[in-house]
Protein backbone atom coordinates (compact mmCIF):
# COMPACT_ATOMS: atom_id res chain seq x y z
CA UNK A 1 0.00 0.00 0.00
CA UNK A 2 1.09 3.51 -0.74
CA UNK A 3 -0.26 7.19 0.17
CA UNK A 4 -0.34 10.07 -1.83
CA UNK A 5 -1.95 12.85 -0.28
CA UNK A 6 -4.72 14.62 -1.89
CA UNK A 7 -4.50 17.78 -2.64
CA UNK A 8 -6.91 20.34 -0.64
CA UNK A 9 -7.37 17.85 2.08
CA UNK A 10 -5.19 15.88 4.89
CA UNK A 11 -6.33 13.10 3.15
CA UNK A 12 -4.07 10.23 1.49
CA UNK A 13 -5.30 8.05 -1.76
CA UNK A 14 -4.54 4.60 -1.51
CA UNK A 15 -3.57 2.86 -4.68
CA UNK A 16 -4.00 -0.50 -3.80
CA UNK A 17 -7.71 0.43 -3.05
CA UNK A 18 -8.04 3.18 -5.15
CA UNK A 19 -9.74 5.36 -2.67
CA UNK A 20 -9.39 7.80 -0.21
CA UNK A 21 -7.64 6.45 2.89
CA UNK A 22 -10.07 7.63 6.11
CA UNK A 23 -13.28 8.61 4.36
CA UNK A 24 -16.67 6.76 5.17
CA UNK A 25 -18.99 9.19 3.20
CA UNK A 26 -19.61 8.05 -0.58
CA UNK A 27 -19.95 11.79 -1.42
CA UNK A 28 -17.08 12.49 0.45
CA UNK A 29 -14.88 10.18 -1.51
CA UNK A 30 -16.70 11.80 -4.67
CA UNK A 31 -15.40 15.16 -3.59
CA UNK A 32 -12.03 13.73 -3.08
CA UNK A 33 -11.95 12.15 -6.50
CA UNK A 34 -12.82 15.18 -8.39
CA UNK A 35 -10.13 17.89 -6.59
CA UNK A 36 -7.96 14.99 -6.76
CA UNK A 37 -8.68 14.62 -10.78
CA UNK A 38 -8.27 18.22 -11.56
CA UNK A 39 -4.98 18.50 -9.27
CA UNK A 40 -2.95 15.52 -10.17
CA UNK A 41 -3.25 15.32 -13.80
CA UNK A 42 0.31 14.03 -14.48
CA UNK A 43 0.94 11.56 -11.57
CA UNK A 44 -2.66 9.36 -12.49
CA UNK A 45 -2.76 6.32 -13.94
CA UNK A 46 -3.40 6.30 -17.75
CA UNK A 47 -7.09 5.12 -17.52
CA UNK A 48 -8.19 7.78 -15.22
CA UNK A 49 -7.30 10.35 -18.66
CA UNK A 50 -10.85 8.47 -19.99
CA UNK A 51 -12.08 10.69 -17.73
CA UNK A 52 -10.83 13.83 -17.91
CA UNK A 53 -8.31 14.48 -21.24
CA UNK A 54 -10.64 14.44 -24.19
CA UNK A 55 -7.41 13.73 -26.27
CA UNK A 56 -6.48 10.66 -24.61
CA UNK A 57 -10.01 9.61 -24.84
CA UNK A 58 -10.08 10.59 -28.55
CA UNK A 59 -7.26 8.39 -29.71
CA UNK A 60 -8.72 5.82 -27.58
CA UNK A 61 -11.79 6.11 -29.32
CA UNK A 62 -9.95 5.85 -32.97
CA UNK A 63 -8.33 2.73 -31.98
CA UNK A 64 -11.70 0.81 -31.22
CA UNK A 65 -13.37 2.05 -33.73
CA UNK A 66 -10.30 0.87 -35.99
CA UNK A 67 -9.90 -2.52 -34.31
CA UNK A 68 -13.98 -3.28 -35.21
CA UNK A 69 -13.21 -2.02 -39.19
CA UNK A 70 -10.50 -4.29 -39.91
CA UNK A 71 -12.26 -7.28 -38.06
CA UNK A 72 -15.11 -6.64 -40.35
CA UNK A 73 -12.95 -6.25 -43.28
CA UNK A 74 -11.19 -9.60 -42.16
CA UNK A 75 -14.78 -11.34 -42.08
CA UNK A 76 -15.89 -10.27 -45.25
CA UNK A 77 -12.37 -9.96 -47.23
CA UNK A 78 -12.97 -13.03 -49.73
CA UNK A 79 -16.43 -12.30 -50.62
CA UNK A 80 -16.21 -12.05 -54.10
CA UNK A 81 -13.47 -14.36 -54.45
CA UNK A 82 -15.54 -17.39 -53.28
CA UNK A 83 -17.76 -18.52 -56.30
CA UNK A 84 -14.50 -18.97 -58.42
CA UNK A 85 -13.09 -21.01 -55.35
CA UNK A 86 -15.96 -23.12 -55.27
CA UNK A 87 -15.29 -24.00 -58.90
CA UNK A 88 -12.60 -26.30 -59.66
CA UNK A 89 -10.70 -25.71 -62.56
CA UNK A 90 -11.69 -22.12 -62.95
CA UNK A 91 -8.43 -20.47 -61.10
CA UNK A 92 -5.12 -21.71 -60.53
CA UNK A 93 -6.47 -21.49 -56.68
CA UNK A 94 -9.92 -23.01 -57.26
CA UNK A 95 -10.60 -25.99 -54.95
CA UNK A 96 -9.91 -29.23 -56.41
CA UNK A 97 -13.31 -30.22 -55.23
CA UNK A 98 -15.89 -29.28 -52.87
CA UNK A 99 -17.56 -32.37 -51.89
CA UNK A 100 -19.88 -33.30 -50.55
CA UNK A 101 -21.36 -29.85 -51.79
CA UNK A 102 -22.55 -28.84 -55.30
CA UNK A 103 -21.97 -25.27 -56.62
CA UNK A 104 -24.42 -23.40 -54.60
CA UNK A 105 -24.17 -25.15 -51.22
CA UNK A 106 -20.45 -24.77 -51.52
CA UNK A 107 -20.49 -20.67 -52.28
CA UNK A 108 -22.94 -20.44 -48.96
CA UNK A 109 -20.78 -22.84 -46.78
CA UNK A 110 -17.66 -20.55 -47.40
CA UNK A 111 -18.63 -17.37 -45.99
CA UNK A 112 -20.75 -19.12 -43.28
CA UNK A 113 -18.06 -21.20 -41.85
CA UNK A 114 -16.30 -17.83 -40.92
CA UNK A 115 -19.95 -15.64 -39.51
CA UNK A 116 -20.54 -19.07 -37.50
CA UNK A 117 -17.57 -18.67 -35.48
CA UNK A 118 -18.51 -15.10 -35.28
CA UNK A 119 -21.86 -15.43 -34.18
CA UNK A 120 -20.83 -17.96 -31.66
CA UNK A 121 -18.34 -16.08 -30.64
CA UNK A 122 -20.52 -12.67 -30.10
CA UNK A 123 -22.49 -14.49 -27.34
CA UNK A 124 -19.62 -15.11 -24.87
CA UNK A 125 -16.80 -11.99 -25.97
CA UNK A 126 -18.91 -9.38 -23.81
CA UNK A 127 -18.84 -11.47 -20.73
CA UNK A 128 -15.28 -12.50 -21.10
CA UNK A 129 -14.25 -8.98 -21.44
CA UNK A 130 -15.96 -7.85 -18.29
CA UNK A 131 -13.98 -10.06 -16.19
CA UNK A 132 -10.85 -10.41 -18.27
CA UNK A 133 -11.14 -6.47 -19.36
CA UNK A 134 -11.91 -4.90 -22.46
CA UNK A 135 -7.82 -4.41 -23.79
CA UNK A 136 -6.99 -7.50 -23.06
CA UNK A 137 -9.28 -9.31 -24.62
CA UNK A 138 -9.19 -6.99 -27.86
CA UNK A 139 -5.49 -7.38 -28.02
CA UNK A 140 -5.90 -11.53 -28.08
CA UNK A 141 -8.46 -10.94 -30.79
CA UNK A 142 -6.69 -8.67 -32.81
CA UNK A 143 -3.30 -10.90 -32.74
CA UNK A 144 -5.04 -14.55 -33.11
CA UNK A 145 -6.98 -12.90 -36.26
CA UNK A 146 -3.74 -11.72 -37.74
CA UNK A 147 -2.29 -15.36 -37.23
CA UNK A 148 -5.78 -16.98 -38.67
CA UNK A 149 -5.44 -14.85 -42.02
CA UNK A 150 -2.31 -16.59 -42.41
CA UNK A 151 -2.69 -20.39 -41.07
CA UNK A 152 -5.57 -19.63 -43.51
CA UNK A 153 -4.15 -18.92 -46.28
CA UNK A 154 -1.73 -22.09 -45.91
CA UNK A 155 -5.32 -24.23 -46.04
CA UNK A 156 -6.39 -23.16 -49.28
CA UNK A 157 -5.29 -26.56 -51.20
CA UNK A 158 -8.18 -28.04 -49.62
CA UNK A 159 -12.20 -26.71 -49.46
CA UNK A 160 -12.59 -28.63 -45.78
CA UNK A 161 -9.46 -27.22 -44.29
CA UNK A 162 -10.21 -23.82 -45.57
CA UNK A 163 -13.55 -23.99 -43.93
CA UNK A 164 -12.15 -25.33 -40.52
CA UNK A 165 -9.69 -22.48 -40.35
CA UNK A 166 -12.46 -20.20 -41.48
CA UNK A 167 -14.95 -21.53 -38.72
CA UNK A 168 -11.90 -21.53 -35.52
CA UNK A 169 -10.27 -18.28 -36.25
CA UNK A 170 -13.88 -16.59 -36.88
CA UNK A 171 -14.23 -17.28 -33.17
CA UNK A 172 -11.45 -14.05 -32.88
CA UNK A 173 -13.07 -11.49 -35.24
CA UNK A 174 -16.15 -10.93 -33.20
CA UNK A 175 -15.12 -7.85 -31.98
CA UNK A 176 -18.41 -5.69 -31.99
CA UNK A 177 -19.72 -6.70 -28.80
CA UNK A 178 -16.67 -5.85 -26.65
CA UNK A 179 -16.34 -2.20 -28.52
CA UNK A 180 -19.81 -1.91 -27.73
CA UNK A 181 -19.09 -2.85 -23.59
CA UNK A 182 -16.23 -0.48 -23.66
CA UNK A 183 -18.69 2.36 -25.04
CA UNK A 184 -21.14 1.23 -22.45
CA UNK A 185 -17.87 1.85 -19.71
CA UNK A 186 -16.68 5.20 -20.89
CA UNK A 187 -19.68 7.54 -21.78
CA UNK A 188 -21.94 8.34 -19.40
CA UNK A 189 -24.93 10.62 -21.31
CA UNK A 190 -27.00 8.84 -23.17
CA UNK A 191 -27.13 10.81 -26.65
CA UNK A 192 -23.14 10.34 -26.49
CA UNK A 193 -23.19 7.08 -26.18
CA UNK A 194 -25.53 6.53 -29.02
CA UNK A 195 -23.48 8.60 -31.20
CA UNK A 196 -20.38 6.62 -30.67
CA UNK A 197 -22.45 3.18 -31.01
CA UNK A 198 -23.52 4.37 -34.23
CA UNK A 199 -20.10 5.03 -35.50
CA UNK A 200 -18.92 1.72 -33.89
CA UNK A 201 -21.79 0.07 -36.26
CA UNK A 202 -21.15 2.59 -39.45
CA UNK A 203 -17.27 1.39 -38.95
CA UNK A 204 -18.05 -2.56 -39.11
CA UNK A 205 -20.63 -2.07 -42.13
CA UNK A 206 -18.23 -0.30 -44.05
CA UNK A 207 -15.37 -2.77 -42.83
CA UNK A 208 -17.90 -5.53 -44.33
CA UNK A 209 -17.68 -3.61 -47.83
CA UNK A 210 -14.44 -2.96 -47.69
CA UNK A 211 -13.14 -6.16 -47.32
CA UNK A 212 -14.63 -6.85 -50.60
CA UNK A 213 -13.31 -3.83 -52.54
CA UNK A 214 -9.53 -5.04 -51.45
CA UNK A 215 -10.28 -8.72 -53.13
CA UNK A 216 -11.85 -7.12 -56.55
CA UNK A 217 -8.31 -4.86 -56.18
CA UNK A 218 -5.85 -8.04 -56.02
CA UNK A 219 -7.97 -10.15 -58.02
CA UNK A 220 -5.23 -10.76 -60.56
CA UNK A 221 -2.44 -11.42 -57.64
CA UNK A 222 -4.24 -14.85 -56.13
CA UNK A 223 -8.14 -15.20 -54.82
CA UNK A 224 -6.51 -15.99 -51.01
CA UNK A 225 -3.92 -13.30 -51.28
CA UNK A 226 -6.02 -10.80 -49.60
CA UNK A 227 -5.03 -12.71 -46.15
CA UNK A 228 -2.14 -11.54 -46.12
CA UNK A 229 -3.44 -7.65 -46.42
CA UNK A 230 -5.99 -8.82 -43.75
CA UNK A 231 -2.98 -10.37 -41.56
CA UNK A 232 -1.28 -6.94 -41.33
CA UNK A 233 -4.33 -4.75 -40.63
CA UNK A 234 -5.21 -7.15 -37.79
CA UNK A 235 -1.60 -6.95 -36.68
CA UNK A 236 -1.21 -3.05 -36.67
CA UNK A 237 -5.04 -2.98 -34.65
CA UNK A 238 -2.81 -5.35 -32.37
CA UNK A 239 -0.13 -2.08 -32.13
CA UNK A 240 -2.51 0.50 -31.82
CA UNK A 241 -4.33 -1.02 -28.99
CA UNK A 242 -1.23 -1.40 -27.48
CA UNK A 243 0.05 1.69 -27.65
CA UNK A 244 -3.09 4.02 -27.55
CA UNK A 245 -6.23 1.91 -26.28
CA UNK A 246 -7.00 2.44 -22.77
CA UNK A 247 -8.23 0.06 -20.11
CA UNK A 248 -11.54 1.68 -18.90
CA UNK A 249 -10.20 1.10 -15.20
CA UNK A 250 -10.87 -0.79 -12.12
CA UNK A 251 -14.87 -1.41 -11.54
CA UNK A 252 -14.62 0.30 -8.25
CA UNK A 253 -14.05 3.33 -9.13
CA UNK A 254 -15.54 4.13 -12.22
CA UNK A 255 -19.27 3.80 -11.30
CA UNK A 256 -18.34 5.54 -8.08
CA UNK A 257 -16.51 8.33 -10.45
CA UNK A 258 -19.55 8.59 -12.69
CA UNK A 259 -22.48 8.97 -9.81
CA UNK A 260 -20.66 11.37 -7.81
CA UNK A 261 -19.25 13.58 -10.42
CA UNK A 262 -23.01 13.56 -11.66
CA UNK A 263 -24.53 14.41 -8.76
CA UNK A 264 -21.78 17.26 -8.23
CA UNK A 265 -22.23 18.77 -11.09
CA UNK A 266 -26.67 19.09 -10.28
CA UNK A 267 -25.25 20.26 -6.92
CA UNK A 268 -23.27 23.17 -8.76
CA UNK A 269 -26.61 23.90 -11.11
Amino acid sequence: MSGVEMSGSNLEYDDEKMEPMGVTSSMEKGRQWVNWFTTNVQDRPRRYKLIDDNDARTKSMYTLQFAVGVAAINTKMLNPNYAIMATPGASDDSFPDTDPFEFNSATYFLPMSSLLGVAIASIFLGTISDRYGRKPVLLVLAVVSGIGSIVKYFSKDTFWGFCISSFVFGFFLGNLPVAMAYIGDIFVHKTEKERQLSIIVANYVMGNSGGGIIAILMQDSGLFSPLWIGAGLMFISAISIVWWLIEPGDERLQPLGKDVISQEMEDND
